[in-house]
C-alpha cells in the first residue's frame, strides 16, 4: 500500500503491507513523527518501521537534524572560543570570559572551560571558578592553579574546570570563568592566540 504523507509540509511517499501496521491513514505518520520529535525519540520510531530512506527523501533530513538540535545528549548547545589575551587582574575577582547557551528546564548541562593562566612574575596561587551570570553569580566550581615557570615569565598553566548544571528555567544562560591571585606578586591573565586558543562550551548531557 503507497500513500503519501505530508511531513513538516514535505510529502513523503510511504509503501507498506507489513502485517500490524497502523501508519496508513493520511496524516497518521506525520503526528506520529511530530509527537516523538517532543520526547527525542525520533529514531526508535523510523527503525520500528522502517521508514528512514523513505524520509530521507525531499530534504526531510535536513529537517529532522534541525529538529533535534540540541535535543540528543550529548550534543554541545555552545561554544566559546577565545584567541587573544585577556585583561590583566591581581587580587580582585575578574571575569576573564564567558559562554551563553539557550536551556531547556530540566535538564542537565556540563559547563567546560579549558583555558591557560600566565602571570608577569612566577609563584602567584590563582583561584579560578565557574560562576552564574556574573563575577556575584553563584559558584559551580573552582580550580587552583600555581603560576611558576622556573624563571620563564607569563608561561601559560592549564586549567580545565567541568561544572554541571541544571536549568530552573528555559531561556538563554550565560556561565563565566573568574579569576583572582590569592598570593604572589604579578600581573595574571588569560593567555590565549590563534593558534593556542582557550575554550568553553556547554554540552547538555541528561533529562531526569
Amino acid at each position: 500500500m503507497t500513500t503519501q504523507t505530508p511531513i513538516f509540509g514535505f510529502p513523503v511517499e510511504v509503501t507498506s503491507d507489513a502485517p500490524g501496521t497502523t501508519l496508513r491513514e493520511p496524516g497518521s505518520l506525520a503526528q506520529a513523527v511530530e509527537d516523538t520529535l517532543a520526547d527525542g525519540s525520533l529514531v526508535p520510531v523510523l527503525v520500528a518501521f522502517g521508514l528512514g530512506d523513505a524520509l530521507i527523501a525531499n530534504g526531510f533530513a535536513d529537517k529532522v537534524l534541525q529538529d533535534l538540535d540540541g535535543r540528543i545528549p550529548g550534543q554541545r548547545i555552545a561554544t566559546e572560543i577565545i584567541t587573544t589575551n585577556g585583561s590583566t587582574f591581581t587580587t580582585t575577582e575578574t571575569v576573564l570570559a564567558s559562554v551563553t547557551a539557550d536551556l531547556v528546564q530540566g535538564r542537565t548541562y556540563k559547563v567546560v572551560v579549558d583555558v591557560q593562566l600566565a602571570s608577569d612574575a612566577d609563584g602567584d596561587l590563582v583561584i579560578s571558578r565557574i560562576r552564574e551570570d556574573d563575577v556575584n553569580g553563584d559558584q559551580l566550581r573552582d580550580n587552583y592553579v600555581i603560576i611558576d615557570g622556573g624563571g620563564s615569565t607569563a608561561r601559560g598553566f592549564p586549567v580545565r574546570i567541568d561544572a554541571e548544571y541544571t536549568a530552573g528555567s528555559t531561556g538563554s544562560k550565560t556561565f563565566v570563568l573568574t579569576g583572582d591571585r590569592l598570593s604572589g606578586s604579578g600581573d595574571v591573565f588569560l593567555e590565549a592566540s590563534a593558534d593556542n586558543p582557550a575554550y568553553l562550551y556547554v554540552d547538555y548531557i541528561r533529562t531526569p
